[in-house]
């Protein structure tokens, strides 16, 4: 127990090389190499700012994420609201993708690669349709910057003048699905 936060505190043992704090609503837990002979309780000492920091950010994320609206699609509604936004954000960026494919995926709603393949992740189901039209025309502004530099986030504000508003609620998303699969705020020490 964190007694400043009286955050509950789990102790895993697991097949891992390196130490790992995760952090839910239920608590933290310390997953640590089965050959950990450290002091565990040291360790939370000395990553109590990134508890407390994430924590805090936790806390708020979940209050703003209560009651958001989780649909219901099959993979074949969400790929054809997807290749709907794709033909729009080909069509309004002037690139193409060279391959689409659907994939369930941790951390990501969607990726794109050099060779102009474009990952989504099937879970992107289960959020607004705004939200979905938010990760093609950033998977595919992509294909034109493969970084998040200054020109990439002016490209996508070009097509998405919200997308800050909109990349804010689709963290939330992320929070409240992990949450329902097993996800964690997590960082390696």
């Amino acid at each position: 127990m964190i007694k400043d936060l009286e955050l509950p505190v789990t102790i895993s043992r697991r097949d891992v090389r390196r130490v790992r704090l995760q952090l839910t609503r239920a608590g933290l837990l310390v997953v640590v190499p089965q050959s950990f002979s450290g002091d565990i309780k040291s360790l939370i000492y000395k990553h109590r700012p990134w508890i407390f920091k994430h924590f805090a950010a936790l806390s708020k994320a979940s209050m703003q994420a209560e009651g958001l609206e989780i649909k219901e699609r099959t993979e074949t509604e969400l790929r054809g609201l997807i290749d709907r936004y794709l033909t729009e954000a080909c069509s309004v960026i002037g690139v193409e993708p060279t391959v689409v494919t659907f994939r369930e995926m941790k951390t990501r709603w969607g990726s794109c690669n050099t060779k102009g393949k474009i990952n989504f992740n099937k879970k992107l189901r289960f959020v607004p349709d705004d939200l979905i039209r938010y990760v093609v025309f950033h998977e595919v502004c992509h294909l034109v910057h493969h970084n998040h530099s200054h020109n990439f986030w002016n490209l996508l504000a070009e097509s998405i003048p919200n997308f800050k508003e909109l990349k804010r609620k689709l963290k939330l998303y992320g929070l409240v699905l992990r949450e329902k699969s097993r996800g964690f705020t997590s960082a390696a020490f």
